[in-house]
């Protein structure tokens, strides 16, 4: 166990590797809690409305990310089946790609807007993480029984989706006082349904 934090602090690591996923997830707890920090910063420091943060935080995030699929050309790639929608020529995948684009559309400033309402994030963020690696771990599934997605499954996802669910198992076992007043905030509810 110490050997392999050592190598996922010190070294690059290789894809589909154990440390290459610790690596990950670490980075993304990390940046998660900057995320969180600065939308409190920004809502109670700097007077900065939910909305205001949220949509200049979501351009940049939008920017990046599309710079990044731009100059890495991660938008061209092979499918073994394509099909005729609309009169267009397109592969099969994007039947499943276009409807995920737009729903992270909207999971990004939403999540971001959790910060600001006066509920307990801790909560919502349980609920929405743990959807996240449910049902992309379903897509998955359902892909590779389609023949459309060929990539192993590594154990570590489904490990992930059993801590997921007992995750929210836990937190509903264990309901601290005002952890669930967010059932009667309208914004909220439309937020985490999203």
């Amino acid at each position: 166990m110490l050997k392999t934090l050592h190598t996922v602090f010190t070294q690059k690591t290789h894809e589909g590797t154990t440390e290459r996923l610790l690596q990950l997830s670490f980075s993304y707890f990390g940046l998660y809690v900057v995320t969180g920090y600065l939308a409190k910063y920004f809502d109670k420091v700097l007077h900065m409305g939910g909305t205001t943060y949220t949509v200049y935080n979501t351009i940049g995030g939008m920017l990046i990310c599309n710079l990044v699929v731009l100059v890495w050309g991660w938008y061209r790639f092979k499918s073994s089946d394509y099909i005729k929608f609309m009169g267009v020529r397109m592969p099969r995948e994007f039947l499943y790609i276009i409807p995920s684009g737009i729903c992270t559309a909207v999971v990004i400033p939403t999540t971001t807007l959790m910060y600001v309402l006066p509920i307990s994030v801790m909560v919502a963020m349980i609920i929405m993480r743990a959807s996240v690696i449910i049902i992309s771990r379903l897509i998955d599934a359902i892909q590779i029984k389609q023949g459309i997605l060929h990539k192993k499954v590594y154990w570590e996802e489904n490990v992930a989706v059993v801590f997921a669910l007992l995750a929210v198992g836990i937190k509903f076992l264990l309901v601290g006082k005002g952890d669930f007043d967010f059932i009667h905030n309208a914004a909220a509810m439309t937020i985490l349904f999203a």
